[in-house]
């Protein structure tokens, strides 16, 4: 699966990397993250995300890391649910502490954006209308 979208942001992908830690042990190997069993390579530049991802595993979970980390409005709710305090919403960024993190996954079920546009996804069929951005 291979997703590419730019955005009128810089990306930050360390933002991608602490959301990717809320749903398995990530580790870089040969220029891809593994997360748990899935390999996800990921690209970015100043405006650009590049994500390729090896097999369907927890691709759910995996999709939703990337709507968070690329458009998250900062609103604050996976903060307010996370049970062990392991977000912090910094320059209305998601911040991950993995020392923290057990990964029950609250913070993806409780984001109303990764919510309303994985139903958009489940409904349209259309990854590309998922990660709409201003300049398409």
């Amino acid at each position: 699966i291979y997703i590419e979208k730019r955005f009128i942001e810089k990306f930050d992908i360390s933002i991608l990397i602490g959301l990717l830690n809320t749903i398995g042990e990530v580790s870089l190997k040969n220029n891809y993250f593994t997360v748990n069993d899935a390999k996800v390579k990921v690209s970015s530049s100043d405006d650009s995300l590049v994500i390729e991802v090896e097999g369907d595993a927890q691709l759910r979970a995996l999709i939703s890391a990337a709507i968070r980390a690329s458009l998250c409005l900062g609103c604050g709710s996976c903060e307010v649910w996370c049970p062990q305090g392991a977000i912090k919403i910094e320059e209305r960024k998601p911040k991950v502490d993995s020392s923290k993190c057990t990964r029950c996954g609250i913070c993806h079920s409780v984001c109303p954006l990764t919510e309303y546009l994985l139903g958009l996804l489940r409904k349209t069929g259309d990854l590309e209308a998922v990660f709409l951005s201003p300049s398409d």
